[in-house]
Parts: structure tokens; sequence; C-alpha cells
């Protein structure tokens, strides 16, 4: 329970790309004030140092929606407010609603975080905290993958333009083949001087490479925001996905694909780069593919078990042993 003098408030907030809806609730949980702030740093400053003032301790709920829910975390977070990232999946509107009927709207959504931040009284979500240097890793990390993606998209569109009856226009990819060298030699520089004993963990591993190893410490904050491997799957949105209903509606089960986009990545390729070097994960997919799974399947599958091993390495500070991993452990915990 949070140990605080003052009057407690709880703010609720449904975050969007372009604008935020929020919900402000007194100690008893009546609703104070609603409305909506733009998504940008000078609107978010002035809205929390707002609230903040008054005598009275700030507890802020965010929806975990991609990364759009950072910059208003980090303008409380200064304000000295206590700012908890919450899975959607636990504020859901559909498991706050008591009618099936209701609509969904931004202010709902807001209001029923708000709710449930008071119902737990802030003991929901994990605990926001904000590190410059990780965070700037965080960021060129995506930066990296951001611009390996344009590189490949402007590969792509070149040589669709010089299959056309007319002359190409002449564009430098070496441009791109420079930046991204220079940025994965800082990256690497960057996370080796944080955490050194963690690289070289990952980097022991066959078919691991200082590039990825790199870019999973950076994206994850070397895994200090993940308690299990469960937790870190499912930010890597690894974990799987069931719909059933009834004894007639008996869905397949999928990934969910509902964490980090930059994370689940970086997962994915890695799994395939273990397949082709790597026995255990070779083993893994081909057990996978024997029980009738299909390549993509089988690969997320890989991927899935290598989150587990990146977690528990990391956090133990264990090299990788290849005897505790099964060839048959489709989904590791």
């Amino acid at each position: 329970m949070l140990q605080i003098t003052k009057p407690i408030v709880y703010l609720g907030m449904d975050i969007g790309k372009v604008s935020h809806s929020w919900t402000l609730l007194n100690s008893d949980g009546d609703v104070l004030e609603e409305g909506t702030v733009q998504n940008v740093d000078g609107a978010l400053s002035k809205f929390a140092s707002r609230l903040a003032k008054g005598g009275v301790h700030l507890v802020v709920g965010c929806e975990a929606t991609g990364t759009y829910y950072e910059n208003a975390a980090i303008a409380f977070l200064q304000t000295g407010a206590s700012v908890r990232v919450i899975n959607p999946a636990l504020t859901s509107t559909k498991a706050l609603r008591s009618s099936m009927r209701s609509t969904k709207t931004d202010k709902q959504d807001a209001r029923g975080i708000a709710h449930k931040l008071f119902e737990k009284r802030g003991e929901i979500g994990t605990v926001f905290q904000w590190n410059p240097e990780e965070r700037r890793l965080q960021a060129m990390a995506r930066h990296l993958q951001f611009l390996k993606k344009q590189r490949v998209a402007l590969r792509v569109r070149m040589e669709g333009m010089a299959a056309r009856p007319f002359d190409p226009i002449q564009a430098d990819v070496g441009l791109f083949d420079h930046e991204i060298e220079r940025m994965e030699k800082t990256l690497a520089q960057e996370t080796r001087r944080l955490w050194p004993e963690a690289v070289a963990i990952l980097v022991a591993i066959r078919g691991v490479g200082e590039a990825s190893a790199c870019l999973l410490l950076a994206e994850t904050g070397c895994m200090k925001r993940f308690p299990t491997s469960k937790a870190f799957a499912a930010f890597a949105g690894l974990d799987p996905t069931l719909k059933q209903s009834g004894t007639s509606v008996h869905g397949k089960s999928r990934m969910s694909k509902a964490g980090s986009p930059y994370l689940r990545a970086r997962l994915t390729w890695s799994a395939k780069l273990l397949v082709r070097w790597n026995d255990t994960f070779k083993a893994c997919f081909e057990n996978a593919i024997l029980r009738g799974k299909a390549p993509g399947v089988a690969y997320g599958i890989v991927a899935r078990k290598f989150a587990t091993v990146v977690h528990q390495c990391v956090t133990n500070l264990q090299p990788f042993d290849p005897l505790r991993v099964g060839p048959g452990m489709a989904n590791p915990t």
C-alpha cells in the first residue's frame, strides 16, 4: 500500500496518439474533473503541474498503449506524483461495464482506469521509473531499427523503378549504411558500459550477435521492469491468446502481438538465426514442425523460448545452459 500522509487523488488516463482523455477522482472515489489533454510536452507539463498543486498526492494510472504514454508519465513523475503503467487488459471497459450494450468511448475508458486505480489504492500495474540514460538508449535502438526498415524500403523502391521503361531516379543507399554503422557502434559502446555482464552473457549464446544483444537490452532496460519471463513475453506480444465460446467455437491459439513491436521484431529475427546456428533452438523448431506446426508458428515458439532464456540469463546474470532447455518446451515459463 502507498504510505502517503497527504490526501490522495487518483488520475486515470486513456492514452491516445494525439491526445489523452482523463478522469480525476478524490479519495472517496468521486469524480472531480474530466477532460482531454494534448500529447505534447508543453501541454502535459502544464497539466501535470496544475493537478499536483493543492496539498494532495497524485496517483496516476496510464494505459500502456505503445509508447504514447511516456511523455505523460514523465511529466507527472517530475512533479512528484506516483505513476503506474497499467495493462489495458486489467482495465478493459468490457470488464468494467455493467451492461454489454454500453458504448465504448475514451472518456469511459479513462473513468474506468481511474476507478480501477481507486479500487486498488494505486497498487495496480507497474511502477513507472525514468532513467534518462536508459531511455536515450531505447530511443537509439528504436531509431536504428527504423533506419534499417527505411533502407530496405528504399532498395525495394529502387528495384521497382529500375524495371520501369524510364530513366530511374538515383538514390544513395550508402547514406543509410553509414548512419546505421555509426549508430550500431555507439549503441554497442553505451550498452556495454551500462550492462557489461548482461551483454557478455547474451553474446555467449551461439547465434546471438552483439547487435541483437544490445538492441534487446536497450529496448528493455536490462529487464528491470519485468519480474517474470511471462511478463517479459507479454510485453513483447509473444504470449498466446485463445478464443473459446461454449462448445461450438474453439479458435486456434495465436500470438497476441499486443506488446512492443520493436522487441517482438528483434526476438523473431533472432529466432531465425538461432534455428540456423544453435542446436538447442533448432531442436525446438524441429519438434514444433513434427507436431504439425507451420514454420511461422514454429519460429514464434522459438522466439517465445528465447525470450524466456534472455530474461532468466539477464536477471540472474547466469550463462545460458542448454541442458535446462528441452526441445519439447513449446510454452516456457
